[in-house]
């Protein structure tokens, strides 16, 4: 480390502070002294900063650390020498702790993610490779994704909805789960939002077995009816005489109680009828296909 000057008061690759160190002249303590905070990673105030003295404490409520230099006379009769050196000095850090703004270590750790992980945006222009991806190596599969509507079919199309269902999940709740799902919705905290809704089930162990999932923008009658027709895609092999009973929050998912009431409307193959047994607060549909 080079500031310039023939004696920066380093030892071991480290600056060090010490009573009766010399200096140039004020510039070069100013230089080294800045140095030394930059590696002990502290934040100083400068209570003098003259041409004959310079004297500083630790910006920390409470601490105890100080310096103080100012030019000497290095010969008898010289009333104006430009060397410089520390006559006080306290390294004793008392109470010190730092506290960065939390916004800037948030920004800091999304800056890093992004730089890991690739932006939010940029991983939605994934989603179809993902999607063919999936189909091809597990065929039964359904993968659907929706864009919203456009005006301007020269731009790029903008996520809507997308709905994914893997062939071993749906092979594995017809032989081995009971005839019961349970569809529930979280929020997506990201930047771009969204309703996570997932259905899924219990296996013969009695363990949650998870059968589809879909992203939509919000929950509403009509992302909800687009769930609920994939989903009944996706359980193509149900036979006839299989009776499915759907369980869900009440309170929380009107709009996917609606559909389930009102899907034989749109898909002619399911009949719903609304159960008046209530489970935990819970609404439970029965259904069979007819």
């Amino acid at each position: 480390m080079d500031f310039g000057y023939d004696d920066d008061g380093i030892e071991d690759g480290m600056i060090q502070l010490v009573i009766g160190a010399t200096y140039d002249d004020v510039n070069h303590f100013r230089v080294v002294l800045q140095q030394y905070v930059i590696q002990e990673a502290f934040d100083i105030l400068k209570i003098k900063n003259e041409k004959t003295r310079v004297t500083a404490v630790c910006k920390a409520p409470g601490c105890t650390w100080r310096v103080h230099a100012s030019a000497v006379d290095e010969d008898k009769g010289v009333k104006h020498s430009t060397t410089f050196m520390i006559k006080s000095y306290n390294p004793k850090h008392a109470s010190y702790k730092v506290q960065p703004f939390y916004m800037k270590l948030y920004r800091a750790r999304m800056l890093a993610l992004e730089m890991n992980q690739g932006s939010p945006k940029d991983s939605y222009s994934y989603l179809l490779a993902y999607g063919r991806m999936v189909l091809a190596k597990m065929p039964g599969s359904l993968f659907k994704i929706q864009y919203q509507e456009m005006r301007d079919l020269s731009g790029n199309p903008i996520f809507k909805r997308v709905f994914v269902s893997f062939k071993a999940c749906v092979s594995g709740f017809v032989k081995g789960c009971k005839p019961l799902i349970g569809v529930d919705g979280c929020h997506l905290k990201g930047r771009y939002r969204g309703i996570l809704l997932s259905a899924v089930s219990y296996d013969g162990n009695n363990e949650i077995f998870p059968v589809t999932y879909v992203v939509v923008e919000v929950e509403c009658k009509d992302s909800c009816l687009f769930f609920l027709e994939c989903l009944y895609e996706a359980l193509g092999m149900i036979t006839d005489d299989m009776a499915l009973t759907f369980m869900l929050d009440k309170q929380k998912m009107p709009s996917l109680e609606y559909s389930l009431i009102h899907t034989k409307d749109d898909v002619s193959d399911i009949y719903t009828r609304t159960s008046s047994q209530q489970v935990n607060q819970d609404s439970c549909l029965g259904s069979t296909s007819g």
